[in-house]
Formats: structure tokens, sequence, C-alpha cells
């Protein structure tokens, strides 16, 4: 056989080879893993990233709780009655599963904050303040009180700034107590609010409010909360030039 013959052969050999063979296909990069979404900001967290983006002064929380009004309630029998209130600030720990939980059951730290208020009235008579006469009933909380229990929880929590709370609560009390140490003074009605709030749906920073305190015997107390009255920012001032201990 010719070498051109063999020639001829092996390349029609090739060429069926190369019709017979499957065609291959391009083989493609596999895609990339989307990174996986970041899981929603939980409302305290939501709330801190706020607080830490407004670089929060909690000097401009300080604030005046006035008693605008009072009508004395049927308390004794003599109808004479002693009253006084009570203000205790609470650092809440602000998750979820605490808001639902029972106000006695959250983790918290309390400050007492003192007594003001002090009245002797007839029973279901009204009370007044009167300027002129400097007969004003007031409470200051210093801005500064409200920081330093928000960092003590913070601490005592190991949380966020935005997943603390803080509440004030104002207790109306009875005065019952007989030669200083026999008798205990008997709570009568208490509200509350919240200077730094639970989530973005309450109150927000620095609102003025009006709160009432009621029970069944008559009471009816008007109280005012203003962060923008003349006299926070005289006291705020006075606060801060006072020697420190």
């Amino acid at each position: 056989m010719s070498e051109l013959m063999l020639r001829l052969i092996r390349a029609l050999l090739l060429f069926s080879a190369l019709a017979l063979a499957p065609v291959g296909r391009a083989e493609m990069a596999p895609a990339p893993n989307p990174e996986p979404a970041p899981n929603p900001a939980s409302p305290a967290t939501a709330t801190a990233q706020a607080l830490v983006a407004e670089s929060l002064d909690y000097t401009t929380l300080s604030q005046l709780i006035f008693i605008t009004s009072l009508r004395a309630g049927t308390h004794t029998e003599s109808g004479k009655n002693h009253y006084y209130f009570a203000a205790v600030m609470y650092g809440l720990l602000n998750s979820p599963e605490e808001r639902n939980s029972e106000f006695s059951k959250r983790k918290k730290l309390a400050v007492e904050l003192g007594n003001f208020g002090d009245t002797k009235i007839d029973a279901l008579a009204v009370w007044l303040p009167d300027e002129k006469a400097k007969n004003i009933k007031e409470f200051h909380i210093d801005g500064n009180a409200i920081r330093e229990l928000a960092a003590r929880t913070m601490t005592e929590f190991k949380v966020p700034e935005g997943a603390v709370a803080v509440q004030v609560e104002i207790a109306m009390f009875l005065h019952n107590k007989k030669f200083i140490f026999f008798g205990e003074d008997k709570l009568l009605a208490k509200t509350l609010y919240y200077p730094i709030s639970q989530t973005k749906f309450d109150t927000p920073l620095r609102t003025n409010q009006t709160l009432t305190i009621t029970d069944d015997f008559g009471t009816d107390v008007k109280l005012a909360i203003r962060y923008d009255h003349p006299a926070t920012a005289t006291k705020v001032k006075a606060a801060a030039a006072a020697p420190k201990p």
C-alpha cells in the first residue's frame, strides 16, 4: 500500500473519531454564595444606635415636676389630710422579654430621689399653686442623675446604652405615723413616666407631659413634667456650680 493511501486512511480515521465524540459543554464557574443578610436589629439595638448617633447629652434631660393642682380625698375620719409625694427612678433592662415581664420581676436598679409636695388639706378641698406667695410644690431631677443610673444599669447587666430605659415613679402617700415611730404611711396611688423610653413608639426624649393621680376617694392630683421651664436651666446651672462632695 502506497504512502499516500496510508495518509488518507489515517486522516479519515481521525475525522471519524472527532465526529463521534460528544460535544463538551463549557464549564461555568460556580456562582459565588451570596453573603448572608444581616439580622434585623432588635428594638433595643435600634434604640442604642439612635442614642449613639444622637450623642445624647444627659444634662438636657434635667426636668422639673410641678404639682399644678391637688384635690384632697377622704382618707381620715377627722377630715384632715396630710400628704406627701415620693419620687423613685428605675434603670430598666430593656429587652422584649423584660418588657413583657411583670414589673416586680424585671431586672432593674432603683434610686430613691426624695420626697416633695408636703400638703396639709381638708377632705375634698383643692390646693392650687400661688407664685406670688411662693406657694409652689416642685421637684427637680438632674439629668446627671439619669446619666449615672443609665451607666450603672449598663454595667450591672452588661448591655449597650440602648438596652436601658429609665422610668420615674411618683407615689402619693398619706402621713400616718404617730410620734415618729408608730404607724406606717399609707400609699394612696401612683403614676409614672419615662425620661428614656422603652421603644421608639413611646414618648420622645425631652417631651413635656401632664400626669394624673386619682383614687376612689375623691383624690385628683395633676402633675406637670417640664424640660423647657426657665427654672430647669437655673437649677441645672446651680447644680453644676455646686462643690462636689
